[in-house]
Parts: C-alpha cells; sequence; structure tokens
C-alpha cells in the first residue's frame, strides 16, 4: 500500500533529479484523475465538483491550506495548482474520457505558440493546455477561471518560490507545453525548477525539441515505464516528424529505474528487447498496462525511495 501523501519532504529547492520528488509528484498525478465508485457517493463515480471538493478537502493533509489549492476544469481539460510559501506545482489530468483519446490522436499542426519559432507543436495537446491556461468562463466566478497563467503569476509575484510541472500520459505533453511557455512563448520573469513526466506521448518537432532542450533538458525527466505504448505515439504527422524532450528515465519490467541515456546503444536495446521477451513469454505485450499510473510508475519509484530510507 502507497505512503499517505505528504509534500513535507518535497525539495523546493532541488536542481537535479529527485527521487523523492519523483514519487510524491507522481502520486499528484493520480490525485488529477476523478475517482469511480466512491463509497461516499453512493457508489457513484465523482463528477468534476466532487473532484475539486476533495482534492480540497485532501490537500490539508498532503500540506497545502485550502484557498492555495486550484482545481481546474473546463472544456474536459483539468489540472491542479498547489501554492505555499517555497514551491507552485501544477499537475495536469491524463487520458480519462474518449475525447481525450481524440486529442491524442489529433496530430494536426498547430501554429497557436509557435509563429515566433517555425516549430510544428500537437494541435490537440496545445488546445487543452490553451483551454485551462487562458481565462475561461465559469459558471459559479471561481477563481480559477483566471487561468493557470494568472494565478501562477500571483503566486510567483515578488517570490523565491520554485515552479514545477508534472502530469501523465496526456498529462504529461500538456506539461511539457506548460513550461515552454513560461520560458519561450509567454516569457514569464521566473525559472521552472521542474518537469517530471509519466508515460507522455511526443509534442512537438525537432525544432521544438532543440528549443525546449536548450533551456529545459537538464530540468526535464520523462520516465517510461517497460512496453508503455502512449510514450510511442504520435510517432510522426503530415510532413515532420515528432521527437522527445528532457531526460529518460526508463522503468524496466523487474521495477528497476534506469538513467537511459547513459546505457551504451547495446546496453538500451538489450533493455528493450529482455523486457519485450520477458512480456511474450508471461502475459503478452503489456504495452498497455504498462501505462498505468498506480500499478506501473508509482510502485518502482515508491520502492527506490523505501531502500533509501531503510538505508539512512
Amino acid at each position: 500500500m502507497n505512503a499517505p501523501l505528504s509534500f513535507a519532504s518535497f525539495n523546493s529547492q532541488a536542481s537535479t533529479y529527485d527521487a523523492n520528488n519523483a514519487y510524491l509528484l507522481a502520486q499528484l498525478c493520480v490525485e488529477t484523475y476523478r475517482r469511480e465508485k466512491v463509497e461516499k457517493l453512493g457508489g457513484k463515480n465523482e463528477n468534476n465538483d466532487d473532484w475539486r471538493k476533495r482534492v480540497k478537502q485532501e490537500a490539508s493533509a498532503w500540506g497545502f491550506v485550502s484557498d492555495r489549492v486550484y482545481c481546474f476544469n473546463n472544456q474536459g481539460a483539468q489540472a491542479i495548482l498547489l501554492a505555499d510559501a517555497e514551491k507552485v506545482i501544477v499537475a495536469f489530468r491524463g487520458s480519462e474520457e474518449l475525447s481525450d483519446w481524440e486529442v491524442n490522436f489529433n496530430r494536426l499542426k498547430s501554429r497557436d505558440f509557435s509563429n515566433n519559432y517555425n516549430l510544428c507543436l500537437h494541435t490537440g495537446f496545445c488546445n487543452y493546455l490553451n483551454n485551462i491556461w487562458k481565462p475561461y468562463k465559469d459558471p459559479q466566478e471561481r477563481i480559477e477561471a483566471k487561468g493557470i497563467k494568472a494565478i501562477i503569476q500571483e503566486e510567483m509575484k515578488n517570490s523565491s518560490k520554485s515552479l514545477w510541472f508534472t502530469g501523465h500520459s496526456l498529462g504529461g505533453a500538456v506539461a511539457v507545453l506548460a513550461a515552454a511557455n513560461c520560458i519561450f512563448f509567454d516569457n514569464l520573469p521566473f525559472e521552472v525548477s521542474g518537469v517530471y513526466t509519466y508515460g507522455q506521448p511526443r509534442v512537438g518537432d525537432w525544432s521544438f525539441a532543440k528549443l525546449y532542450n536548450s533551456r529545459l533538458r537538464s530540468k526535464t525527466f520523462r520516465f517510461v515505464n517497460n512496453n508503455d505504448v502512449v510514450t510511442k505515439i504520435p510517432t510522426w504527422a503530415p510532413l515532420f516528424l515528432f521527437r522527445h524532450v528532457g531526460q529518460i528515465k526508463y522503468l524496466t519490467q523487474d521495477g528497476e529505474i534506469l538513467d537511459f541515456e547513459k546505457l551504451n546503444i547495446w546496453q538500451k536495446w538489450q533493455e528493450i528487447f529482455i523486457d519485450i521477451v520477458k512480456d511474450l513469454r508471461e502475459e503478452g505485450i503489456n504495452s498497455i498496462t504498462d501505462h498505468d499510473m498506480s500499478t506501473g510508475y508509482i510502485p518502482p519509484l515508491l520502492r527506490v525511495i523505501s531502500e533509501a530510507d531503510a538505508i539512512a
């Protein structure tokens, strides 16, 4: 069973990869999803209001006060923003509904963020981010309707807080776009401290990857679990190729976490081939099940920090 979620141990000043931060951000990604068959709701699935209410209530146990917890929801796009005196963390929800997968497979060129840089980005991901990054209409006129960008600016104003982005699946792709927005497209007057994504599809073309990595590669950690199929899409789009960004943290079928880029070519192919063979021998190809956050990504991350705590 996973340990209760608490950000008391989150390293707000981390300048390199932090295993504890990776685990906590992965847990937060799970909270961006609405829960199914909730006992308190009489066995019903959470709606958006139920999800928002629960997150704001539970965030007190995570170490945040409710009025510094923001739950964004507009046209199917959802995210959580947590803020305190030291940090701002934004977690984007991944694929949850059929419409989300339509976004995932919409591979047309987008110019929403790219006019000044002559690059190509994924239209669906850009639209998803725009729905909650910019101001939007909210029937209940909640503060979140200002949009994520405005809330970040308010929270970061005249402070030395660190800024973090995270997301699973579709949410990971949007987290990368949000970080790029801050540094390149919106030119906000602060740095991004870290971007941790899990099971993330590709976001843009070679030009975008080159631009992104010029400032954010050392701060971006992209987790790939075994044969997770979502990390391989979209492989191409008309007239241009998609490229991944950041540094790869590869989770083997045995639960090891490897710095994939530090392996030589033979070691990389060996690791991938061994995992595929094991899948075929045991339960068949697990490319879909490997994408699951709670069973695929979190257990290896928890094991690493548990082992570190045991040694300490």
